[in-house]
Protein backbone atom coordinates (compact mmCIF):
# COMPACT_ATOMS: atom_id res chain seq x y z
CA UNK A 1 0.00 0.00 0.00
CA UNK A 2 1.34 3.44 -0.92
CA UNK A 3 1.73 6.16 1.74
CA UNK A 4 -1.04 8.13 -0.03
CA UNK A 5 -3.49 5.22 0.32
CA UNK A 6 -2.50 4.79 3.98
CA UNK A 7 -3.10 8.53 4.60
CA UNK A 8 -6.34 8.97 2.63
CA UNK A 9 -7.84 5.47 2.50
CA UNK A 10 -9.81 3.67 -0.17
CA UNK A 11 -13.47 3.07 -0.85
CA UNK A 12 -15.84 2.14 -3.64
CA UNK A 13 -15.83 4.76 -6.42
CA UNK A 14 -19.16 6.55 -6.70
CA UNK A 15 -20.73 8.22 -9.71
CA UNK A 16 -22.88 11.22 -8.78
CA UNK A 17 -26.01 12.00 -10.78
CA UNK A 18 -28.97 14.32 -10.40
CA UNK A 19 -32.13 12.77 -9.02
CA UNK A 20 -35.53 13.02 -10.68
CA UNK A 21 -39.13 13.15 -9.61
CA UNK A 22 -39.80 13.68 -5.91
CA UNK A 23 -36.06 13.77 -5.22
CA UNK A 24 -35.22 16.29 -7.97
CA UNK A 25 -33.49 18.64 -5.52
CA UNK A 26 -31.12 15.86 -4.42
CA UNK A 27 -28.09 14.13 -5.86
CA UNK A 28 -27.85 10.37 -6.03
CA UNK A 29 -24.75 8.22 -6.18
CA UNK A 30 -24.17 4.81 -7.69
CA UNK A 31 -21.23 2.44 -7.28
CA UNK A 32 -19.02 2.30 -10.39
CA UNK A 33 -18.24 -1.12 -11.87
CA UNK A 34 -15.79 -1.93 -14.64
CA UNK A 35 -16.36 -4.08 -17.74
CA UNK A 36 -15.60 -7.20 -15.66
CA UNK A 37 -18.40 -6.18 -13.27
CA UNK A 38 -15.88 -5.56 -10.47
CA UNK A 39 -16.35 -2.59 -8.15
CA UNK A 40 -13.91 0.21 -9.02
CA UNK A 41 -11.98 1.52 -6.01
CA UNK A 42 -11.09 5.16 -5.29
CA UNK A 43 -7.69 5.19 -3.59
CA UNK A 44 -5.57 7.83 -1.94
CA UNK A 45 -6.16 11.42 -2.99
CA UNK A 46 -9.08 10.51 -5.28
CA UNK A 47 -10.78 8.90 -2.27
CA UNK A 48 -10.28 12.08 -0.23
CA UNK A 49 -11.79 14.21 -3.01
CA UNK A 50 -14.72 11.80 -3.27
CA UNK A 51 -15.22 12.02 0.52
CA UNK A 52 -15.38 15.84 0.28
CA UNK A 53 -17.97 15.50 -2.51
CA UNK A 54 -20.10 13.16 -0.37
CA UNK A 55 -19.78 15.44 2.67
CA UNK A 56 -20.88 18.53 0.71
CA UNK A 57 -23.82 16.76 -0.93
CA UNK A 58 -25.25 15.69 2.42
CA UNK A 59 -27.21 17.94 4.75
CA UNK A 60 -25.86 17.64 8.30
CA UNK A 61 -28.04 15.41 10.45
CA UNK A 62 -29.28 13.18 7.59
CA UNK A 63 -27.25 10.18 8.82
CA UNK A 64 -28.64 9.11 12.20
CA UNK A 65 -25.47 7.20 13.12
CA UNK A 66 -23.23 10.13 12.04
CA UNK A 67 -25.29 13.25 12.83
CA UNK A 68 -22.27 15.57 12.58
CA UNK A 69 -21.42 14.47 9.02
CA UNK A 70 -22.40 16.80 6.18
CA UNK A 71 -23.00 20.55 5.91
CA UNK A 72 -25.45 22.74 7.80
CA UNK A 73 -27.62 24.29 5.11
CA UNK A 74 -29.63 27.42 5.90
CA UNK A 75 -32.97 26.89 4.23
CA UNK A 76 -35.49 29.55 3.26
CA UNK A 77 -33.17 32.55 3.20
CA UNK A 78 -32.90 34.76 0.12
CA UNK A 79 -29.54 34.74 -1.64
CA UNK A 80 -27.24 37.62 -0.80
CA UNK A 81 -23.63 38.36 0.12
CA UNK A 82 -24.28 37.51 3.77
CA UNK A 83 -25.66 34.09 2.84
CA UNK A 84 -22.68 33.48 0.55
CA UNK A 85 -20.31 34.21 3.44
CA UNK A 86 -22.32 31.91 5.70
CA UNK A 87 -22.17 29.09 3.11
CA UNK A 88 -18.40 29.54 2.78
CA UNK A 89 -18.01 29.38 6.54
CA UNK A 90 -20.19 26.26 6.89
CA UNK A 91 -18.61 24.43 3.93
CA UNK A 92 -15.07 25.23 5.07
CA UNK A 93 -15.87 24.07 8.61
CA UNK A 94 -17.35 20.84 7.32
CA UNK A 95 -14.33 20.14 5.12
CA UNK A 96 -11.92 20.88 7.99
CA UNK A 97 -13.77 18.41 10.20
CA UNK A 98 -12.26 15.65 8.05
CA UNK A 99 -8.99 14.70 9.83
CA UNK A 100 -7.31 14.17 6.44
CA UNK A 101 -7.63 17.87 5.54
CA UNK A 102 -5.16 20.37 7.01
CA UNK A 103 -6.45 23.56 5.39
CA UNK A 104 -8.94 24.99 2.87
CA UNK A 105 -7.90 28.12 0.94
CA UNK A 106 -9.29 30.46 -1.74
CA UNK A 107 -12.85 29.25 -1.42
CA UNK A 108 -15.21 30.68 -4.03
CA UNK A 109 -18.94 30.24 -4.27
CA UNK A 110 -21.20 30.94 -7.21
CA UNK A 111 -24.91 30.61 -7.76
CA UNK A 112 -26.17 29.86 -11.25
CA UNK A 113 -29.84 29.13 -11.73
CA UNK A 114 -30.57 26.83 -8.77
CA UNK A 115 -27.09 25.32 -8.39
CA UNK A 116 -24.33 26.30 -5.99
CA UNK A 117 -20.74 25.68 -7.04
CA UNK A 118 -18.02 25.67 -4.40
CA UNK A 119 -14.39 25.70 -5.46
CA UNK A 120 -11.35 25.80 -3.23
CA UNK A 121 -7.81 24.57 -2.77
CA UNK A 122 -7.70 21.77 -0.23
CA UNK A 123 -4.44 21.10 1.63
CA UNK A 124 -4.43 17.44 2.63
CA UNK A 125 -2.28 16.33 5.54
CA UNK A 126 1.13 14.93 4.58
CA UNK A 127 0.95 16.43 1.07
CA UNK A 128 2.95 19.52 0.06
CA UNK A 129 0.65 20.85 -2.67
CA UNK A 130 -2.94 22.00 -2.32
CA UNK A 131 -5.44 20.23 -4.54
CA UNK A 132 -8.14 22.15 -6.42
CA UNK A 133 -11.63 20.87 -5.86
CA UNK A 134 -14.98 21.98 -7.23
CA UNK A 135 -18.37 20.70 -6.10
CA UNK A 136 -21.74 21.65 -7.60
CA UNK A 137 -24.85 21.20 -5.49
CA UNK A 138 -28.35 21.01 -6.93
Amino acid sequence: MTPEVVAFGSDALLKFMPAAGAYASSTLADIVVNSSRDVVIARGLSNLIQAVNIRLHLEQGRLPLHPEFGVQIPIGRPWGDDLGLLYKFLVRGSMLSDPRIANVNNMQISLRSDQFTFSAYVQPIKVKNSQPISVTLP
